[in-house]
């Protein structure tokens, strides 16, 4: 039996981690190493599935806006690209708190021309969608996303056009455009408009797709996350089960959470 809070590490045999799938409440979190999220990596080495990667086929809009394959949640401290603070991303690099996120599932209230103003939703919080790390500060964010969101919540969004856009932020004082740069990146700007009164700009990133809809890595971008991750493995939800994913985020024992969330259920 594998546990979810053991590190896989490349000298270990794929079968320890076999055990994990398939059951009525499985493993609540999984670890892997970086490359395994490419479906014929994970595959190769018996790791089942590691991450849900968008497709027109399993994403439930045609809107012409492509989100489909993995998109790297990633901070860069170029100040003609990103308007981001060095120090900001210097510090956000290092934390490793997420690491990438998938838009599998993506809905739209649109069905057809004219497509904008649109408002689409996906729920990334689902098994398999949204990529953590297992340092330190990425296993405490992967606490709180247990214990605060619900695997069925969506991040929304509203599109104008083709290439801006704006996601929702639940807040009203915080604003998160976003506009496209090319056709594996986004920049996603936030904007603070509490501070004096005056909107601040200065935490953006860029969202950059590393893994393609067929699941193939993108000839650049990919090597450029993997360097970034070098060195750490990549830990994500296995259940919507919300019980197990609070507990699993917390501990290791998955017969402790098994009796907890069945006792509760």
């Amino acid at each position: 039996e594998t546990l979810p809070g053991n590190i896989l590490s490349s000298t270990q045999q794929p079968h320890q981690f076999r055990g994990c799938d398939g059951e009525e409440r499985p493993c609540a979190v999984k670890n892997f190493d970086a490359e395994h999220v490419l479906p014929s990596s994970a595959s190769a080495v018996g790791l089942g599935k590691t991450f849900e990667i968008a497709t027109r086929e399993n994403m439930n809009t045609s809107i012409p806006v492509d989100f489909t394959g993995l998109w790297w949640i990633r901070c860069l401290d170029d100040p003609v690209v990103c308007g981001t603070s060095r120090s900001f991303c210097s510090l956000y690099r290092s934390l490793r708190l997420e690491e990438g996120l998938t838009f599998a599932g993506m809905t739209s209230n649109t069905t057809g021309e004219p497509w904008f103003l649109a408002q689409l939703s996906a729920q990334t919080n689902m098994q398999h969608r949204w990529m953590f790390s297992n340092s330190l500060a990425g296993r405490i964010a992967m606490i709180a996303v247990g214990f605060t969101g619900a695997s069925e919540n969506k991040l929304n969004m509203v599109f104008y056009n083709r290439t801006n856009g704006r996601i929702g932020s639940g807040s009203e004082t915080i604003i998160w455009p976003i506009d496209k740069i090319d056709e594996d990146q986004w920049l996603r700007k936030t904007i603070w408009t509490d501070i004096g009164g005056v909107p601040v700009s200065n935490m953006n990133y860029i969202l950059t797709r590393i893994v393609n809809a067929d699941g193939t890595p993108h000839p650049v971008l990919y090597q450029k996350w993997l360097k970034h991750v070098h060195g750490w493995q990549v830990r994500v939800f296995n259940t919507n089960d919300d019980c197990m994913r609070k507990c699993g985020s917390l501990t290791h024992l998955r017969g402790v959470c098994k009796q907890r969330c069945s006792e509760s259920s």
